[in-house]
């Protein structure tokens, strides 16, 4: 292990050794080290009486809370995150020990005092996990708890063959008369062939079965619910997945929440840069990071081909399809030597307008969603220090102009960019890079000249004390900028957590 890496994941455990604390990585021991190396999450079992102290020790160490929507979540289960050097750790933090299907959750097993009693420390981790005999059983009854009435495939699940892999490591550690023994202990006698065969064959369709129709009498005191309220229940709340997943993907109602999000308020984190600089990519890549985990919104903020409102593609398309007919109006106007306002003009009024209010619109939008202690990421973010430049107004000139009509114009587009002034991000990340770099990496469809203009414009710019602005080398790997991006989340998300408490 790599102590940088999991500094603070080490510190947590250490702190749950200090004070006490009856805990244990509980299942999936196997790949425990692709848990501390952030690759896949750790689920830890606490004894149930230690649940206040537990939640204070994770989250002086650096984790936050989030809450799950209310059709992901389970009873006696809490998620805390942290992210670190670029990557998310993530701990189920489980006070009783909840298993069935996926989704519902509908038995609670009276054995988290055995598993915790029992419990092994490894010193290759320094941490403690569920004896491997615990394991093995409990990974057994979880199999069978999950058997659907027609039983397709089953032996070609991914559940079920990574319960196989896991069984195979289990066995190198268990001894069959342990497991039966334990076995035994828990559901009679008449449990031993069964066990002792897939302790022989591992886990397979006919086994899973045999057992859970020898075991289900003593597993079914374990239940939270009759067996017509776990199909309801968990029809109902799948129902409610399917639908937040249709309203994601198309966006329908986007102020329902999909995942995780933090208690309080969330983030607005914005990343500027000149074309090149990769930009665009690294918020492709950070959002795709944290959505895994969280609720994260994303808003394009500029003016160019990313998602746009309705009125805006109105606009787009009417642009193409007007452009020949005004260039011959310019023509002909020329040629007369006439100087007028054509309708290329008042279109364009019309389009900055339409630009106006869509970006009022998701300046709105963010603001709500940081209430709502979502992660919001934007690409560029609008301004008014620079005018027809760098996402800022395009009205400026007329602000103090003669004509009536158009100061007024120009003054409500400003009004609309103003937002930008009291709706401002939590951090900024300048992304500057050398320009002969960047130009190389747009096929030179920019000179260095126009490059340089464009960073020196987003290097001005300034925002409230408030806001944390972090300058990155663009000239560096898209991993190491995604990890210090991800650092600086981090960072930002602590702040946050320490302003709450």
């Amino acid at each position: 292990m790599n102590s940088n890496q999991i500094s603070k994941v080490e510190n947590l455990f250490n702190e749950f050794h200090q004070n006490r604390v009856d805990y244990c990585h509980f299942k999936s021991n196997e790949h425990l080290d692709a848990s501390f190396k952030g690759l896949t999450d750790f689920d830890v079992l606490f004894d149930t009486n230690q649940e206040d102290q537990v939640k204070k020790i994770l989250i002086s160490n650096g984790f936050l809370k989030f809450n799950s929507v209310w059709f992901l979540k389970y009873p006696y289960v809490e998620d805390f995150i942290l992210l670190e050097n670029g990557k998310i750790f993530h701990i189920h933090a489980h006070f009783k020990l909840l298993v069935g299907k996926s989704g519902i959750k509908n038995y609670i097993l009276p054995w988290d005092k055995q598993i915790l009693e029992s419990r092994i420390y490894r010193k290759d981790y320094c941490v403690y996990t569920s004896s491997p005999t615990y394991e093995m059983l409990l990974l057994i009854v979880r199999i069978s708890l999950k058997l659907s009435f027609t039983k397709t495939n089953f032996n070609y699940r991914r559940e079920v063959l990574d319960a196989k892999r896991e069984f195979l490591w289990l066995k190198e550690r268990v001894l069959k008369k342990e497991l039966t023994a334990l076995s035994i202990s828990f559901f009679g006698k008449n449990i031993k062939d069964i066990i002792e065969s897939i302790y022989d064959e591992n886990i397979n369709l006919k086994n899973i079965n045999g057992f859970y129709n020898r075991a289900s009498n003593q597993l079914n005191k374990s239940r939270r619910y009759t067996f017509l309220q776990s199909i309801f229940i968990k029809y109902f709340r799948k129902g409610f997945q399917i639908l937040a997943i249709i309203n994601k993907r198309f966006n329908l109602v986007p102020h329902i929440k999909n995942h995780r999000t933090l208690k309080g308020k969330g983030l607005i984190i914005s990343l500027l840069g000149a074309d090149g600089s990769g930009k665009s990519t690294q918020v492709k890549y950070v959002k795709e990071i944290l959505s895994k985990k969280m609720d994260v919104r994303f808003a394009y903020m500029g003016s160019g081909n990313g998602p746009m409102s309705w009125h805006r593609k109105v606009f787009k398309f009417g642009n193409k399809v007007l452009k020949k007919s005004i260039q011959k109006s310019e023509k002909s106007q020329n040629h007369k030597g006439k100087e007028k306002i054509d309708l290329k003009y008042v279109f364009k009024i019309m389009y900055f307008l339409s630009l106006a209010i869509e970006k009022r619109s998701k300046l709105k939008k963010l603001d709500f969603f940081r209430k709502k202690g979502m992660i919001c990421i934007t690409d560029r973010y609008p301004q008014t220090q620079i005018h027809n430049y760098n996402d800022g107004i395009h009205m400026g000139n007329w602000l103090n102009s003669s004509n009536f009509l158009l100061r007024m114009l120009a003054d409500f587009e400003y009004k609309c960019y103003e937002k930008s002034d009291h709706i401002r991000p939590n951090v900024v990340f300048k992304l500057i890079g050398n320009p002969s770099v960047l130009s190389n990496r747009r096929n030179g469809d920019m000179s260095n000249e126009e490059i340089s203009k464009k960073q020196n414009g987003i290097q001005s710019l300034t925002f409230g004390s408030d806001v944390d602005v972090v300058h990155i080398d663009a000239n560096q790997s898209k991993d190491e900028i995604t990890k210090q991006i991800l650092s600086k989340i981090g960072e930002c998300l602590l702040i946050l957590q320490n302003e709450k408490n």
